[in-house]
């Protein structure tokens, strides 16, 4: 599929323009000319256009500002447009009131060059291709590595990936919550060329003793236990990629090797001889490592180095939109592929928070599939941690007549309302009996108290995540 690419001249003379714009336009079949000798005329195409480049005079129309008056109404209608301003004022007054008004660049009429203004427009073109490209690239990746969204924060993610899976020799930072789905989106980067090897090594998970011989190996007899030869992650990745997950974990005396294996491209085994790599970091982390190093935790120079691409995956409480679209695609992948949800199990799921990111959303629908018997789910067949923690997030307070509502950023159906008051009734009660009748109760005697039996006692324990003593014996 071929991209269009549309170039507007808003001027009173386009005619000094066209004639040398419009041979480039006939060498790039993508793009089109507009023109426009009026500001009504630009009001009008504003509406019916999409413009990638904007030439736009200041001074034509019926008074001199005109031009600069436009300047917000497009910045505002067509926020990607790249505007450069045409003005034979080309006093620095006037060069800043275009660039506060959202100008990309500045032109002199007075000098102007318009083969030069063509070879802008043309890297503008093979920016925005490339960009598309991107961005097409990216929804592959994704395919590949299984990760399902809808939202436009996580298209731009992939769209990133792609970027560093071409741009193989600049080191790449993702940055997320636990959870998120930053070895996926490492996997992405990795996944499409397949001479290039992707090592991971998980940076909390390793003791700093053996730190240095897990990242750049070691000789046989270099310390006691070392009873063979190991070339270290580092090496192991050689002409790749090494994925080193929860960087901030890494003591400052490893930082510093790691920072000089990086600059020098070359790495030391403990008791041998440097020995030279070809080796891309990808590292990630869920700290803040600017304020690490602040806190004095993290060397600001390792940092620099790690930000080639920085890669931001957003929590999964800011694109509540992935979430059915991530369910559906979980439930898909079962040995249960026809189970649907219901409409208010999915608002719910969509509710909340989800603090474990995309992690825990998997790990609460494959226990809801587990434990599905019939179609579609309901609210109250989803998994009771699921409900116990999306309850201590609701707060119960009073709303326009008797009944309490809970609070939460999308409107909750009047089912899963009942649900939610439901289990705090229940565990407000029983907590209050059983203060009242004493906590050394025994579960048999507890049951008889409450006047239900012990296999219902035994599920409201499990279902609403009382400490009550005995309960489940």
């Amino acid at each position: 599929m071929q991209h269009t690419f549309n170039i507007l001249i808003a001027d009173d003379d386009t005619n000094v323009y066209t004639a040398s714009i419009k041979p480039f336009v006939r060498d790039l079949p993508e793009a089109k000319l507009f023109s426009a000798a009026t500001p009504e005329r630009c009001r009008q195409l504003m509406t019916t256009q999409e413009f990638h480049f904007i030439l736009l005079d200041i001074s034509f129309g019926p008074n001199d500002t005109s031009g600069l008056a436009l300047l917000p109404e497009f910045r505002k209608a067509q926020p990607q447009s790249k505007i450069i301003m045409l003005s034979t004022h080309d006093d620095q007054l006037t060069m800043m009131n275009c660039m506060h008004g959202g100008a990309t660049d500045f032109i002199s009429k007075r000098d102007i060059d318009l083969p030069h203004i063509a070879k802008i427009i043309r890297g503008f073109v093979e920016s925005l291709n490339q960009e598309r490209h991107d961005e097409a690239k990216g929804l592959r990746l994704a395919g590949l590595v299984g990760a399902h969204f809808a939202s436009e924060s996580m298209r731009q993610v992939f769209k990133l990936a792609a970027q560093a899976q071409r741009s193989s020799s600049t080191p790449v930072l993702i940055v997320g919550e636990t959870g998120v789905g930053k070895d996926v989106v490492a996997n992405a980067i990795a996944s499409v060329n397949e001479k290039r090897s992707l090592v991971s090594l998980d940076c909390g998970a390793i003791a700093e003793s053996v730190a240095e011989s897990e990242l750049f190996g070691h000789e046989r007899g270099s310390f006691t236990g070392a009873d063979r030869t190991t070339l270290g992650k580092f090496r192991a990745a050689q002409g790749g990629d090494l994925f080193l997950d929860e960087i901030g974990n890494l003591k400052r005396s490893i930082q510093e090797k790691l920072l000089r294996a990086i600059q020098n491209k070359e790495v030391t085994p403990v008791g041998g001889k440097a020995v030279k790599v070809d080796t891309r970091i990808i590292a990630a982390t869920n700290e803040d490592l600017d304020q690490q190093v602040l806190n004095g935790n993290f060397r600001k120079d390792l940092l620099e180095r790690l930000k080639g691409i920085v890669i931001v995956i957003p929590p999964l409480r800011d694109r509540p939109e992935d979430i059915p679209v991530i369910a559906n695609a979980i439930i898909a992948a079962s040995d249960k592929p026809n189970l649907t949800i219901a409409p208010a199990c999915m608002s719910l799921l969509s509710a909340y928070s989800w603090p474990g990111n995309v992690r825990e959303l998997q790990h609460t629908v494959k226990a809801m599939v587990a434990a599905a018997v019939h179609s579609p789910v309901t609210v109250r067949q989803l998994p009771q941690n699921f409900m116990r923690a999306l309850a201590s997030e609701m707060e119960i307070h009073p709303t326009e007549g008797p009944i309490p509502g809970p609070t939460l950023r999308i409107d909750v159906p009047l089912e899963v309302e009942l649900v939610v008051a439901e289990n705090k009734f229940l565990k407000a009660f029983i907590e209050a009996r059983q203060r009242q009748l004493g906590d050394k109760l025994s579960a048999g005697s507890l049951a008889a108290k409450l006047n239900i039996n012990r296999t219902t006692l035994r599920r409201y324990v499990r279902r609403l995540g009382l400490d009550t003593d005995g309960a489940n014996t």
